[in-house]
C-alpha cells in the first residue's frame, strides 16, 4: 500500500485546480498512475470522511479499503484503473452497494503520456428513488390511461408520443412494444386534418386550456380513417409541458352525419353551434376567472371589465337575474351543482341564451372549497324551444339522454358500482337497491338480454373489451337504447380483476339510423323511378364511388371492375367524349357545378344519353374535398326532342312548300311563325318586310267582308281566331293602302289551346282566290252560254237521271223531233213516253254506257208522240252535275240521209276498187325504186373502192390528179346520199300509210343510234349525258331511230375535228328532251327555222356531202309524234332540240 510522502509531494491544494473540482457537480479527485489522490472537492473527501486537505497524498485504493470498508470496490477500482492506464480510455462502472457511478478519466502531459486520472463519483442513490417515485407516478397514469375505454395518449412538447394505453397501441399504431420509440403524432394523424391538429395541439400547449375536437386518426396498416371526439388538456410530466389526449370513438356517429349530410343539407351544419367556456370561482377567496371563450360567449372582450360577481349579475337579462340568483345561492348552501339558463345582452342588442353549469369542490375535510363549470351558448336551443312549445317535454327528454354515466364492475366479488347517470340511464332511482348485475340484466329489454348477458359474459371469460349495445325498459314504459363500453383492469400477476366503462344512451343515434334506412330506402326507390344513379368522386385521391344504378346506366355489370373515370371514359360515345371531359374539367378547374349531357354505349351496340350533374364540396379550408352529383338516363328525353326537332323541322319544310299564306299568332296578336306564301299573299318582297304584329297591319291592309263592307279589327281572323272560334273558307277582300291593289282571300283560322283548354295563340292559313272568283265568274258566263247553245242546238239534247229513269231537260230540238211539249216530258219517266221500238233496248243502253261509258252514233229506232217512227243517231254519256250522276244524250235525226246512204254505199265501192289500183301502182313503183337503187348503187360502189385504192397507193398525196379525184369523192358521196335520202322519203310515204304506231321505251332508241353512230364514225366521241330511263312515248321508233341518226350525221359533218358531240337526254314536266350539240360555227335564229325546209342546204354545206332532206325529214318525223325539234346556235357551235311528249299514265 502507498504510504504519504510529505516531502515529495506539497500538501498545499492548488487553489485553480480546487476551484475547478470544487465546481463540479460530482465527488472528484486527481491521482497519480499510482493511485495516490493529488487533488479532490469537497464532495469527494465527504464521502470518506474526511477534509480535503486530509486526504491529499492518501492513497486512493487504502482509503477505499480501510476507511470505506469496501475491498471489493477498492479491488474493482484498481482493476478499472490498471484498464484505463493500459488503454488509454475513459472507462465508467456502477456499484450495486451504495448506487456509485465511479467515472475513471485518463489525463495525458504534453509528451502525451498518462501522468494522471482523474476520477468522478457520482451518487445516484437519490436518483434512483426519484426514478422509483417516477416509475410509481408512471404506473399510476399508465394504470389511468389504460382504464380509459377510448383513444389516449399522452404527448410531449416536440410531438412526440410517450405514453398510450392498450385501445391507441392495438388499434391506432398496431406495433410490437419494442417499436414503440420515436413516434411522432403525425403517424396517426389524418394527413389533412395535420395543420389543424397543429395548430390546436400549439394552443393547449401554450395556452393551457382545456380543448375538446373532432380529428381523424389513421390505423396502423388500414386504409381507412378513425373519427375521434378528442378532449386535450396541458399537464407537467417529468417538469415537461405535455399535452394528454383522450377521444371516444366516434367513427359510427361521424359516418351516420356524413350520410345525413347527404341525404338531408339542413344538419350539414348543426355542430358548428357548439360553443362553450370554462369558468372557476374561488368560495375562500372570492375570486373569480373566466376562459377567454366565457368573455365572448357573455358578449364581453376578453377582460374588458374587472371580473367580479357584480360582472356576473350585469351581464344577465334583468328579467332572469332574480331566478338565476336564487338558483345559485341554494346550490351554493346547499354545496350541491346548479345549472341556470339566461339571458344576456350584447352590446349589439343581440340576446343570447347561455347554460351555466357548475360542481362543488371540497378539500380533504369535506370543506366546500370553490366551483368549475362550463357555459356553454344554447341559444339556437332556445329558440327551437321557443319555436316548437309544444314538442318541450319530448326535446327536453332528449337534451338529457345526452349524457352518459361511469360504471365499475368488480370480477372477484362481483360488485358493482355506478353513477348518478347510470340510475338515470336505466330508468332508476339510486335509493331503490344496491348496484349487481342482476339489476342491470332486469333493466333490459326481454328481447336483448340473452344477446346481452353473453356478450359481456364472454368478454369477462376471455378478458376482451367490452362493447354492447342493446335496450332498457324504463319504469315508465319507454324504451331505451345504450352502450355499453369498458375495459379491462389487472393485477401485478396480470389476472383481470375488474372492468370500468361507461354507458351512453344512443337512443337519438339509433333512430337517427332507423331514419336513415328509411330515408336510404325512399332515396333508392326515387332513383329507380328516375332512372338515376348517384356519384361521388374525391379529387384529391381522385376515388370514384358509384351506386348500384350508375352501372346499369352505363351498361356494365355490377362491381365488375373498380369504378374509375377510365371506366367511364371506356363507355361514352366516340364523338362525345372530348367534350364531355372537357366541360369536366372545366368546371373542376374553375370549382364550379358539373353539368354535362351525353351518349354512352352499352355492350349491346344500345345508344343510350345520359346527363351528368354535380357539385363541388368543400373542406374546412375552403378547398374542393369532392364532388357529388347524379347520373339520370334521358334517352326518352332526347328522343322526344328528336322527334320535336324532327317535326318542327317538317313543319318548317311543310309551310315553306305550302302555297297557301300560313302564319301562327300568340295572343297579344304577335306573329311567330308564318312562311314566304304570307309574304306573297300579303304583297311584300320578302319575309323580312312582313308586319310582325296585327296592329301594324291595320295601317296597311283594308278589310272587306263579302258584303263589301269595311271589317273591323274584331272581325279579321285573327282575332275571331283568339276569341276560340273555328271557321274554313270564310272570304275576304284585301286591299293594299299604299298601292291600292286588291285581291280576294279565302282564310280558315282555329285558336291554339294548352292542355287546360286556354287559349294560347291562334292559326291561320290564306289562299289568293282572286284568280278562282274571276275563274268562277268565267263559269257563270259559260253556263249561260252552254244554256243558250244546249236550247238552241240544232240536234235533240236530253238529260236524265238514271236511277228514278226521269227526265230532267230536253232541248227545242228534242221537243220538236219527237212533238212533245217541255210540260209533257220533264220529270216524266222514259218508260212512260213509250219512246224505243224495243222496251229491252234502254236496259242495253244502260249496260253498253256501263261498259264502255259512252255510246257515239248508235243507230236506233224510236218513236215519236204520233206513233211514227223515226231513224236516229244516239250518242249517250254519264255525267256528273251537283254530285249526282246523269245521263246525257244527244240525238241527230238520220231518217232521211239513210237513204242517201245507199248511194254513198255505191261510191264507196266505187273508190275502194280505185284505191286499190292505186296501191298496185305504188307497190309496182316502190320495185322499181329498190331496182333503181340497187342497179344505181352497184357501180357508185365500185367507182368508190377504185378510188379509196387510188389513195391507197398514193400515201404521200402526191399525185396530179388530186382536185379532179376529190370532186369524183364529192359527186359519188352525193349521188349516194340524194339515193339515201329518196329512199328514206319513200319508206315515210310508206309508213304513213301503214301507220305502225306503238309505245316503246325511248332510251334503247337513243343509245341504238349512237352505237350505230361510232360503228360507222370510229373517230368521233360521243359524251352521253344523264340517259333517260322508263320514259315511254307512242309513235313509231323506225322513224324516231332515222330522226336522231341524221341530227347525229348532221352534227358530225359541221363538227370541228377532235372535239366530242354531247347527247343530252333528260325528262321536264311530261316530255323527254333530247339535245345533240357540236363544237362549230353558231347560226343565227333565222338560219335556224329555215334550214328545215326541204332541199336548203346552210352557208357552212360548202365541201359537205348532203341533199337538203336530212332535215326536212327529222322534222316531219318529230311533227307527227306531236312534238317539237329546233336547231339553236349557241357560242360554241350549234343544239339540235327533240321534244317529245311522254304517255299518260291512262293512255
Amino acid at each position: 500500500m502507498h504510504t504519504k510522502d510529505i516531502s515529495s509531494e506539497s500538501n498545499l491544494i492548488n487553489d485553480q485546480v480546487f476551484q475547478l473540482l470544487e465546481s463540479l457537480p460530482d465527488a472528484t479527485c486527481l491521482i497519480d498512475r499510482s493511485g495516490v489522490i493529488l487533488n479532490l472537492n469537497t464532495l469527494f473527501a465527504s464521502l470518506l470522511p474526511k477534509e480535503p486537505q486530509q486526504c491529499i497524498g492518501e492513497n486512493i485504493y487504502s482509503l477505499i479499503e480501510t476507511v470505506l470498508k469496501l475491498p471489493e470496490l477498492a479491488v474493482c477500482h484498481r482493476e478499472k484503473t490498471e484498464e484505463v492506464l493500459h488503454s488509454g480510455k475513459r472507462s465508467a462502472y456502477e456499484t450495486k452497494l451504495n448506487n456509485w457511478k465511479v467515472t475513471i478519466n485518463p489525463l495525458l502531459s504534453p509528451e502525451q503520456e498518462i501522468t494522471r486520472l482523474c476520477v468522478s463519483i457520482q451518487d445516484n442513490s437519490e436518483q434512483q428513488r426519484l426514478e422509483h417515485e417516477l416509475q410509481n407516478e408512471r404506473s399510476l397514469k399508465t394504470a389511468l390511461l389504460q382504464a380509459i375505454p377510448g383513444f389516449a395518449v399522452i404527448i410531449d412538447s416536440e410531438g412526440q408520443v410517450i405514453g398510450w394505453n392498450h385501445y391507441t397501441h392495438d388499434i391506432i399504431f398496431g406495433k410490437q412494444e419494442n417499436e414503440m420509440r420515436n413516434i411522432d403524432f403525425s403517424e396517426f394523424v389524418y394527413p389533412d386534418d395535420m395543420n389543424f391538429f397543429r395548430k390546436k395541439f400549439l394552443a393547449i400547449l401554450n395556452s393551457g386550456v382545456e380543448t375538446s375536437c373532432e380529428a381523424r386518426v389513421r390505423p396502423h396498416g388500414k386504409d381507412y380513417s378513425l373519427w375521434l371526439l378528442i378532449n386535450a388538456k396541458r399537464v407537467i410530466i417529468d417538469a415537461r409541458p405535455c399535452v394528454i389526449a383522450i377521444g371516444t370513438n366516434i367513427t359510427e356517429r361521424k359516418r351516420i352525419e356524413t350520410e345525413l349530410i347527404e341525404s338531408k343539407k339542413r344538419f350539414s351544419y348543426a355542430l358548428d353551434a357548439a360553443h362553450s367556456g370554462i369558468w372557476e370561482w374561488n368560495v375562500i377567496t372570492d375570486e373569480l376567472s373566466w376562459s377567454d371563450q366565457v368573455w365572448t360567449l357573455c358578449g364581453l372582450d376578453v377582460k374588458s371589465a374587472p371580473l367580479n360577481h357584480q360582472l356576473c349579475v350585469q351581464i344577465v337579462h334583468p328579467d332572469d337575474r332574480e331566478v338565476t340568483s336564487r338558483i345559485i345561492r341554494d346550490a351554493v348552501s346547499k354545496e350541491t351543482s346548479a345549472s341556470p339558463e339566461y339571458r344576456v345582452c350584447y352590446p349589439d342588442g343581440s340576446i343570447h341564451w347561455l347554460v351555466s353549469r357548475g360542481m362543488p369542490l371540497h378539500d380533504t375535510d369535506g370543506k366546500l372549497m370553490r366551483y368549475i363549470g362550463t357555459i356553454i351558448d344554447i341559444t339556437e336551443r332556445k329558440k327551437i324551444e321557443l319555436a316548437l312549445l309544444e314538442s318541450k317535454a319530448q326535446l327536453n327528454q332528449a337534451l338529457e339522454a345526452a349524457r352518459a354515466g361511469m360504471w365499475e364492475w368488480n370480477l372477484e366479488t362481483n360488485d358493482n358500482i355506478w353513477s348518478n347517470e347510470i340510475w338515470t340511464l336505466y330508468g332508476l332511482e339510486p335509493s331503490n337497491e344496491k348496484p349487481s348485475f342482476q339489476l342491470w340484466v332486469n333493466s333490459i329489454h326481454p328481447d336483448d338480454r340473452e344477446m346481452a348477458i353473453k356478450t359481456v359474459t364472454e368478454a369477462a371469460r376471455n378478458g376482451l373489451e367490452l362493447n354492447v349495445e342493446y335496450r332498457v325498459c324504463h319504469p315508465d314504459g319507454s324504451i331505451h337504447w345504450l352502450m355499453s363500453r369498458g375495459k379491462p383492469f389487472t393485477d401485478d400477476k396480470g389476472q383481470k380483476i375488474r372492468y370500468i366503462g361507461t354507458a351512453i344512451d344512443i337512443t337519438e343515434r339509433k333512430e337517427t339510423e332507423i331514419a336513415l334506412r328509411e330515408n336510404k330506402t325512399r332515396f333508392t326507390f326515387a332513383l329507380e323511378a328516375t332512372n338515376a344513379g348517384v356519384w361521388e368522386w374525391d379529387v384529391k385521391a381522385d376515388k370514384v364511388t358509384w351506386s348500384d344504378q350508375i352501372w346499369a346506366l352505363y351498361g356494365l355489370e355490377l362491381n365488375c371492375m373498380p369504378p374509375s373515370h377510365k371506366l367511364c371514359a371506356s363507355t361514352v360515345h366516340h364523338d362525345d367524349w372530348d367534350m364531355t371531359f372537357q366541360k369536366i374539367m372545366a368546371a373542376v378547374n374553375h370549382g364550379g357545378e358539373v353539368n354535362v349531357e351525353y351518349r354512352v354505349c352499352h355492350r349491346d351496340d344500345s345508344i343510350h344519353w345520359l346527363t351528368c350533374r354535380g357539385m363541388p364540396v368543400y373542406d374546412t379550408d375552403g378547398e374542393i374535398s369532392c364532388y357529388i352529383g347524379t347520373v339520370m338516363d334521358i334517352t326518352d328525353r332526347k328522343n322526344a326532342e328528336q322527334k320535336i326537332s324532327e317535326s318542327k323541322a317538317k313543319l318548317e319544310a311543310a309551310l315553306a312548300s305550302m302555297s297557301d299564306a300560313v302564319f301562327i299568332s300568340d295572343p297579344s296578336g304577335n306573329f311567330n311563325e308564318f312562311n314566304n306564301a304570307f309574304a306573297t299573299f300579303h304583297r311584300f318582297h320578302s319575309k323580312e318586310e312582313c308586319a310582325k304584329n296585327l296592329d301594324e297591319y291595320l295601317k296597311i291592309l283594308d278589310v272587306f267582308m263579302p258584303d263589301g263592307t269595311l271589317a273591323p279589327k274584331e272581325q279579321w281572323a285573327v282575332s275571331r281566331a283568339l276569341r276560340g272560334e273555328s271557321a274554313t273558307n270564310t272570304e275576304y277582300s284585301l286591299r293594299r293602302k299604299d298601292t291600292g291593289e286588291t285581291w280576294v282571300g279565302s282564310f280558315s283560322f282555329a285558336p291554339i289551346r294548352d292542355k287546360t283548354s286556354k287559349t294560347v295563340g291562334s292559326v291561320v292559313s290564306g289562299r289568293d282566290i282572286t284568280e278562282q272568283k274571276l275563274a268562277e265568274t268565267a263559269i257563270k258566263e259559260s253556263e249561260l252560254k252552254f244554256r243558250s247553245i244546249f236550247d238552241y242546238a240544232p240536234f235533240a239534247i236530253a238529260i236524265a237521271e238514271i236511277q228514278n229513269d226521269r227526265l230532267l231537260d230536253v232541248n227545242t230540238s228534242w221537243l220538236k223531233l219527237f212533238g212533245y211539249t217541255k210540260a209533257e216530258v220533264l220529270n216524266c219517266g222514259i218508260s212512260e213516253l213509250n219512246l224505243y221500238e224495243d222496251n229491252n233496248e234502254r236496259e242495253r243502253i244502260i249496260r253498253t254506257l256501263n261498259e264502255k261509258s259512252r255510246i257515239i252514233n248508235q243507230r236506233l229506232k224510236l218513236r215519236k208522240k204520233n206513233g211514227e217512227f223515226i231513224d236516229v243517231l244516239y250518242s249517250g254519256k254519264f255525267i256528273t252535275l251537283d254530285n249526282q250522276s246523269l245521263l246525257l244524250v244527244m240525238m241527230t235525226d238520220i231518217t232521211i240521209q239513210e237513204l242517201q246512204q245507199e248511194n254513198i254505199i255505191k261510191l264507196e265501192s266505187i273508190v275502194a276498187d280505185r284505191t286499190q289500183q292505186l296501191k298496185e301502182e305504188v307497190e309496182r313503183l316502190h320495185r322499181f325504186l329498190s331496182m333503181i337503187s340497187h342497179e344505181y348503187r352497184t357501180p357508185l360502189a365500185i367507182l368508190r373502192v377504185n378510188l379509196d385504192l387510188i389513195e391507197l397507193k398514193n400515201k404521200n398525196g402526191i399525185y396530179e390528179n388530186h382536185k379532179e379525184i376529190n370532186k369524183i369523192q364529192r359527186a359519188i358521196n352525193r349521188l349516194v346520199e340524194v339515193m339515201d335520202v329518196s329512199i328514206q322519203e319513200s319508206r315515210i310515204l310508206e309508213s304513213q300509210q301503214t301507220d305502225m304506231l306503238m309505245c316503246f321505251n325511248i332510251e334503247p332508241i337513243i343509245a341504238s343510234q349512237i352505237d350505230a353512230f361510232q360503228a360507222l364514225w370510229p373517230e368521233y366521241s360521243i359524251r352521253y349525258f344523264e340517259p333517260v330511263d322508263k320514259c315511254e312515248i307512242f309513235g313509231d321508233s323506225s322513224q324516231l331511230k332515222l330522226a336522231i341518226f341524221n341530227l347525229l350525221d348532221n352534227a358530225r359533218k359541221y363538227s370541228i375535228p377532235n372535239f366530242p358531240i354531247d347527247v343530252d337526254c333528260r325528262c321536264e314536266s311530261e316530255e323527254v328532251v333530247i339535245t345533240i350539240r357540236n363544237k362549230g360555227k353558231s347560226i343565227t335564229p333565222e338560219e335556224g327555222e329555215r334550214y328545215f325546209e326541204k332541199y336548203l342546204r346552210g352557208k357552212h354545206a360548202t365541201n359537205t356531202a348532203g341533199a337538203g332532206l336530212g332535215l326536212w325529214l327529222v322534222r316531219n318525223i318529230i311533227n307527227r309524234h306531236n312534238g317539237q325539234v329546233t336547231l339553236t346556235g349557241i357560242p360554241s357551235g350549234v343544239e339540235a332540240t327533240i321534244r317529245l311528249p311522254l304517255v299518260k299514265k291512262e293512255r
